[in-house]
């Protein structure tokens, strides 16, 4: 996992986490429906091989009510996950 801070033009400070899960890629065509309730990379309904497919579903609806920045994408032998998270300064009660 890495973390840190970083401020793009005419936005504010975000703080942005890195997951990167190494020995597991998600091809291309399926990486864009991760986030889609019930949806599973894994096309067996084996309970035994896999989960209910609503996590990332769940993840994402969280970060979208924060108003948070995600994203996901594969390298060769692993899947990265990036989570962008607005600086809050608590001294002013605002966003930096």
């Amino acid at each position: 996992i890495s973390v840190y801070e970083y401020k793009k033009v005419f936005s504010p400070t975000y703080i942005r986490f890195i997951v990167e899960n190494t020995g597991v890629t998600i091809h291309d065509d399926k990486i864009k429906n991760v986030f889609v309730p019930f949806y599973r990379v894994d096309s067996s309904r084996n309970k035994d091989t896999g989960s209910s497919g609503l996590g990332l579903y769940l993840v994402s609806e969280l970060l979208k009510k924060q108003g948070c920045r995600y994203d996901i994408y594969c390298k060769e032998n692993s899947t990265v996950f990036i989570v962008d998270i607005k600086a809050y300064n608590k001294s002013n009660n605002d966003y930096i």
